[in-house]
């Protein structure tokens, strides 16, 4: 019997910017309502986006710059986790840290984030969405699709795979949830497609405090391959969240998005021109977000961060597999409970737009005009102009949404 193969599908978009209509005047929004058993998964999931983004860009090009979502990476797994069983179910639960929480918690937990996270600021923009297209002439099992409906808000659509044109409707459906920053997921599809289960997350937030473009000046990067670029560098002088972890080797500074709900992080050894980042331990710092050991301290500081905007796209079946969920994509993958024909994940796909600049609110402009610079020689000056990560969270949960490295802020698209 031939064996069916199905596709899981990201896109991610992300603007750190200013809303030009100035965003919603409801300023209040509302906090995520977690139980414990969340906020222990939270931390399981954090745990897994270091250990997917170690895993991405171990093999990252010195000039490429990397971004992923591993929360949209992990939700569309867990959709498809529904449809698991046997060795194959507990491959999945192992790689994604399913293991400390029942399926019931597990949906649940998705489900809180999914209604969640978008009401959690409105001046922020924050969307999701979830679907599942699949081959009109193969039936999948009702209780599959109405579990993921129910928690996932994943609606499902049948195509006609051996049209040309049903890619064109899943291609729609990805530009129209990432706001046209990713026109293209799929080039074709084809017969013995099973299904396409897809999942986009698209963020847009406006700084608490905006750079001054007139600041904004050339400068030395010194990329990941000892090459010296010049970057248009944006400069604040201002007070910001610090952080230096010893047992990690991580220096970390917090820039707030408005109203403090979502904030990026900006991440470098504590030796910020080392090449070595081997006993930078991403994992651990992590898995440490919002602990007493992670606490971050007001410094006034002047700020020098790179501009930088590119796309990125990966195939992630590699990674995944060296996670330990390889026998997903074999022949002998088990997905009884998706379909009764037998089947297997033919690609994880991942592809993500990132655009970082100076644009905040009105709000914050005036906040900001009533600064005065004292002890001048006193405050620090943190230069992120060597490779660094960056991170964008929600601050009550600290849930990490995105994930990315900066080896050359010129590179403008990676394909790994």
């Amino acid at each position: 019997m031939m064996k069916m193969i199905f596709t899981v599908l990201l896109s991610s978009a992300l603007l750190a910017s200013c809303d030009k209509d100035g965003g919603s005047k409801d300023i209040h929004g509302q906090e995520l309502q977690l139980s414990e058993t969340d906020k222990q998964q939270i931390k399981q999931t954090n745990t897994f986006t270091a250990k997917l983004f170690l895993e991405a860009t171990k093999d990252l090009k010195s000039s490429d710059n990397a971004f992923l979502s591993p929360f949209g990476v992990s939700t569309v797994m867990a959709m498809a986790y529904n449809g698991a069983g046997g060795d194959t179910k507990e491959a999945i639960s192992k790689a994604f840290n399913f293991d400390q929480i029942s399926d019931e918690h597990l949906n649940a937990y998705y489900q809180t984030l999914i209604k969640g996270l978008p009401l959690v600021e409105p001046q922020t923009e924050l969307s999701m969405g979830n679907a599942i297209w699949h081959n009109q002439d193969i039936p999948l099992k009702p209780d599959f699709l109405k579990v993921n409906e129910q928690f996932y808000n994943a609606k499902a659509g049948k195509l006609d795979f051996t049209d040309p044109k049903a890619k064109d409707v899943i291609n729609d459906w990805v530009k129209d949830k990432t706001k046209n920053k990713i026109d293209k997921i799929i080039d074709a599809t084809k017969q013995e497609d099973l299904a396409y289960l897809l999942n986009a997350i698209y963020f847009k937030g406006m700084w608490e405090q905006k750079f001054d473009k007139t600041n904004t000046a050339k400068a030395d990067f010194h990329t990941a391959s000892g090459q010296t670029v010049q970057a248009d560098f944006m400069h604040k002088q201002h007070t910001y969240g610090m952080l230096t972890m010893g047992t990690t080797g991580i220096q970390a500074v917090e820039i707030p998005y408005s109203n403090k709900k979502f904030s990026m992080l900006l991440i470098q050894p504590t030796d910020a021109a080392s090449t070595d980042w081997s006993t930078m331990k991403l994992d651990e710092f992590m898995n440490a977000l919002g602990s007493e050991q992670a606490s971050f301290s007001p410094v006034k500081m002047d700020l020098y961060l790179p501009k930088f905007k590119f796309s990125y796209e990966r195939k992630l079946n590699g990674d995944l597999t060296n996670l330990g969920m390889g026998i997903a994509f074999q022949i002998d993958a088990n997905f009884s409970n998706l379909s009764d024909r037998p089947s297997a994940i033919s690609e994880v796909k991942h592809k993500a737009f990132v655009e970082v600049d100076e644009e905040g609110t009105e709000a914050a402009a005036v906040t900001s005009v009533g600064m005065v610079v004292t002890s001048l020689p006193q405050i620090p000056k943190i230069r992120f102009d060597h490779p660094f990560i960056f991170v964008v969270k929600e601050n009550k949960s600290n849930l990490i949404l995105f994930i990315g490295k900066i080896n050359n802020p010129l590179s403008s698209e990676t394909k790994g």
